[in-house]
This record gives C-alpha cells, structure tokens and sequence, in this order.
C-alpha cells in the first residue's frame, strides 16, 4: 500500500516550478496596506532628505499625514482622491497642486503654489489671504463660508457650482478672469473689480451694481438679468447696438454678452 502524506502533495513542486508552499500563511491585505504605509513613509522622508527635487504624486494614497518638515516641493505634489487630511504650513510647491476629491479639510497658512491649485470636491470651507498660486484656482462644487477680498491668484479664479453661505466680500478685486457659473449667488458685491471676464452663467444675478468694474466681458446667459437687459433692449428705439446701448448704462464695463 502507498501512503501519501498532505503534506508531500501541498508541497509537491507544480510543472517543474518552486514548491507551492501555502502551509505558510501569506500576508492579508490589512497587513499590505501596512507595509505599503511604511514604505510610502520612508520614500517621501529620502525625498526631502535629497532636497525635495521633482514631482511628489501621491494620489490615492492612504496615508493621513504628511512630514511637518516638508516645506518645499520641487515640482507638482498631487494628493487627488488621496487619504491625507493635513498639509504643512508654510508649505511651497514649484508646480501645481492637486487636492481634488481629497481629504483635506483646510489650506495652511502661507501656502504658495507657483502654478495651478485644485481644491475642487473638497469640504475645504475657507480661503486664507495668505494663499498665494501663480496660476488657476480651481474651487469648484464647494461650501464656503468665507473668500478674502485680495486673492492673490495669477490665473482665473473657476468657482462654478460652488455655494457661497456669505457671498462674496465688498472691494473684492480679481487680476484675471473670475468664473461663478452655476453658484447660489443672487447679487454681485459693492466695489467689484475684475481685471479680465467675470462669468455668471445660470446664476440668479439680476443686478449690476453700478459700481461693478469688468475690463473684458460680462457673461450674463441663463440669468434673470439677461432677460432685464433684453427687456431694455428692445424698449430702447434709438437704433444703437446692443453692446452700444449697455456700454452708456453701464460704462465701467467693456462688454455685455448673452442677452
């Protein structure tokens, strides 16, 4: 009589190749998601030990914090649909910065970022005025309870579907373009300067303050102040263009579209 034992047949080699050794136990996912932890851990210290050079792409990670002493990315640092719920203070990045759909709740003070900034589909409630980003402000499908009155932002500011619980502040100023298509707002604050276009399509805006200030173009599609103005438009017989006849009424804007 042959006697095989278990043993020899779970270890029994499979076509010529190593020995299925599976009376060991392999590691479960917990304990792989723990060790790619600390491997993650351990590469983000050596690249602030080699000078934070490059690009830090760290998407989807599960890691919650970031080192306090990392002051400065070289290039892009990327944390979309990412764990980590904190950044550093202080903190520069060289290229963009990517928080979409994060964890991050809040922006430290004296962030800059010398290109673009995404915080869009975050619970991130509040702007600091310290924040400085040379290029885009992507701050889309929000809920802020505060914007400051002196962003300082290279590019243009995009804040579609974006809820606003205080609107926006008096004497606010922006350098560029300035998207607020599909936001809660009703009214457009005292004192607005805008360097560039100011967008506010599907917004129920029905007012230009007089104080308004555009320097390229208003658009005003999908607006209870689209139809006022059409309204006006077509009550005015003077023969005059459209864009002529809003450029009298309103002369601190360059140029009114969408009616």
């Amino acid at each position: 009589m042959i006697m095989i034992k278990l043993k020899d047949i779970l270890l029994e080699s499979d076509g010529g190749e190593e020995p299925l050794d599976i009376l060991h136990p392999r590691r479960n996912k917990m304990e792989r998601e723990k060790n790619y932890q600390i491997a993650l851990q351990k590469s983000i210290r050596d690249y602030i030990k080699n000078g934070s050079e490059g690009n830090l792409w760290l998407e989807r990670s599960l890691i919650k914090y970031l080192p306090d002493n990392l002051k400065t990315v070289g290039g892009d640092l990327s944390l979309r649909s990412s764990k980590i719920v904190k950044l550093p203070d202080n903190l520069t990045v060289n290229g963009y910065l990517d928080l979409k759909n994060s964890e991050i709740t809040e922006l430290p003070e004296n962030l800059t970022v010398n290109g673009y900034l995404s915080i869009a589909l975050t619970d991130i409630q509040r702007i600091p005025e310290s924040l400085v980003v040379k290029d885009h402000l992507y701050a889309t499908n929000l809920l802020l309870e505060s914007f400051p009155n002196n962003l300082k932002v290279g590019g243009v500011i995009i804040l579609d579907e974006t809820v606003f619980k205080n609107g926006l502040p008096d004497n606010l100023t922006v350098n560029t373009d300035i998207d607020l298509v599909k936001t809660n707002l009703t009214k457009l604050p005292e004192n607005l300067t805008v360097n560039g276009n100011l967008n506010i399509k599907g917004t129920q805006i029905s007012e230009i303050p007089s104080s308004l200030v555009v320097t390229d173009t208003l658009f005003v599609h999908d607006t209870p102040l689209a139809k006022k103005l059409r309204d006006i438009y077509r009550k005015t017989k003077s023969g005059m263009m459209s864009w002529e006849i809003f450029k009298t009424l309103y002369p601190k804007i360059n140029k009114i579209t969408g009616i």
